[in-house]
């Protein structure tokens, strides 16, 4: 922090100053630099700077003065009394600065809770119709009633939305259950694609017409000895469990670019096991038998 007078205007500018110091000054009729000369003729100064105020509507006018303080007090206008207890300073009959005692209230001539009395507003204004809290979290769509109380609606949960098709009039709390017809959705069902929400307001897809329950689906050779190929369609993403007749996985791998996949089942004990082969929209089961020809 550099401190100096930071005014570009002043005669003592300090262009470095970060802070200003309150020095700066103005150059007198001498042209010295804060000077106390106000006026001068060839012989030199001949009257001398007289603060005071220069306003002749102040009531504290001072015709000696030639250069203005900043103390001017017009009656009427604002001034600060410097009383934190005290709003609505200003210039009295007898040239004093006096305010108002604070009292606090609604100030709002509109509210049904208006206090002619008050000076600060503390809040509380309540404006019949509109919206509020009335601090009950069981309730929403607060307002003033014509009572001058603040009262809400018992949240009734439903959907909201006048275009869905399962649109109930009596919710004012949307629950996330909302159908409109046409609209995206899930119907929980991995073999569908495309969900929408149908005309009899229910959501349903549509079969992947390439992957289908019996999509292609090679297995070979089987039976096998050591190595067993899964050829799957290209492009899509599966998951491929082999399960023993008693439930037990005994592999699994994940693809996702389809083609063929080779595994070796050679140390496992001779059976039959069930490949299961899956994605989002589809399932095929194949037997697989190990340890024969």
């Amino acid at each position: 922090i550099l401190e100096g007078c930071t005014d570009p205007m002043a005669c003592n500018y300090a262009s470095l100053a970060t802070e200003d110091d309150g020095s700066c000054a103005e150059f007198d009729a001498l042209e010295v630099c804060g000077g106390d000369c106000f006026a001068a003729d060839s012989t030199g100064c001949i009257e001398l700077i007289m603060l005071g105020c220069t306003d002749s509507l102040a009531c504290n006018y001072e015709m000696d003065a030639n250069t203005d303080d900043g103390s001017c007090l017009v009656i009427g206008e604002s001034c600060d009394d410097m009383d934190d207890m005290t709003v609505n300073d200003m210039v009295t009959a007898d040239c004093g600065c006096a305010g108002e005692a604070i009292v606090e209230g609604c100030t709002n001539s509109e509210a049904c809770n208006y206090e002619d009395t008050a000076n600060v507003d503390d809040g509380t204004c309540l404006v019949i119709g509109e919206s509020c809290d009335d601090m009950d979290d069981m309730t929403v769509n607060d307002i003033v009633t014509d009572d001058c109380a603040c009262v809400g609606e018992a949240i009734v949960e439903g959907c909201t939305n006048a275009d869905a098709c399962n649109y109930d009039m009596d919710a004012n709390t949307d629950d996330g259950s909302c159908l409109v017809i046409g609209e995206a959705c899930d119907d929980n069902d991995d073999s569908t694609i495309n969900d929408v929400i149908t005309e009899d307001c229910e959501c349903a897809g549509e079969v992947d017409a390439v992957l289908e329950v019996d999509f292609e689906l090679n297995v070979y050779p089987n039976p096998t000895m050591g190595e067993v190929i899964i050829t799957l369609p290209v492009g899509h993403a599966f998951d491929l469990t082999l399960v023993s007749l008693s439930g037990q996985t005994v592999h699994t791998s994940q693809t996702t670019k389809g083609g063929p996949v080779v595994w070796n089942v050679e140390g496992l004990p001779a059976g039959a096991y069930l490949l299961h082969v899956r994605n989002e929209h589809a399932t095929a089961v194949r037997r697989v038998l190990v340890g024969g020809r």
